[in-house]
């Protein structure tokens, strides 16, 4: 489960449900997020698909976290293409 920090409603979801504090929290520090979308409403933010592949890493798995990240990055890059 990843509720990033980007998403309004993410805190108050974690706070109304209780089940959800059995889970490890994990803080990412020193990364800037690079979505285009939308700016994040948070500085240091990062959207959801650069948190699951960053994690990932973290966590031993390199290849799938870099194939998130790669997709991510080609994703960002139509959304930029197409509002010009």
């Amino acid at each position: 489960i990843i509720l990033d920090r980007t998403w309004q409603q993410a805190r108050k979801m974690y706070n109304r449900s209780s089940y959800l504090h059995t889970f490890p929290k994990y803080e990412i520090n020193g990364e800037t997020s690079i979505f285009k979308r939308r700016k994040n409403q948070v500085e240091g933010g990062l959207c959801t698909a650069e948190t699951a592949a960053h994690l990932l890493k973290v966590f031993g798995e390199q290849d799938a976290g870099e194939r998130i990240y790669q997709a991510f990055l080609s994703f960002n890059e139509k959304l930029l293409n197409h509002s010009q």
